[in-house]
């Protein structure tokens, strides 16, 4: 196999996608582009910075001993306690990341039947909003109705 990215023949290539675009390339080059890729939570933070993260710095989680710094340099966390500890600074980062601090997951398994029935209370209840003109009412029920259908209806 030829190396789409340098031209070297190997026997061992890794394959690569660039805006859609699928390349055979060498681990050399595969390496490379992982590095090039990286997510760089240092600059990121930095972008972020407010008060609030400048003082949580200066915490430790009285847990693990893990210290905001800590979360900075390399991206995780100590335990599970650190999210209660760390929480003021945590939230902007997670809303800038995700656009939200509100989880808007896939909805829990149901009963068909159930979703069926909540769907159709849901669709009847956007028909009244609608003929009341109560707009913003029937764009959130609209939304919640394409939660329980699991189609995707943008960002918050």
């Amino acid at each position: 196999m030829i190396c789409q990215q340098c031209g070297k023949d190997t026997k061992e290539y890794k394959i690569i996608s660039h805006n859609g675009v699928v390349q055979y390339v060498c681990l050399d080059c595969y390496q490379d582009n992982q590095e090039e890729q990286l997510f760089h939570l240092g600059s990121f933070l930095e972008s972020v910075q407010s008060p609030i993260m400048q003082e949580e710095a200066s915490k430790v989680c009285d847990q693990c001993g893990a210290s905001f710094d800590d979360f900075k340099r390399t991206g995780l966390l100590g335990c599970g306690h650190c999210y209660e500890v760390f929480c003021s600074a945590l939230l902007p980062i997670i809303e800038k990341i995700q656009g939200s601090t509100r989880y808007m997951g896939k909805p829990l398994s149901q009963d068909h039947d159930n979703m069926e029935e909540q769907i159709q209370k849901l669709e009847q209840q956007i028909q009244v909003c609608v003929q009341q003109e109560a707009y913003e009412k029937a764009a959130f029920l609209k939304k919640q109705l394409d939660f329980l259908k699991g189609e995707n209806y943008g960002s918050k």
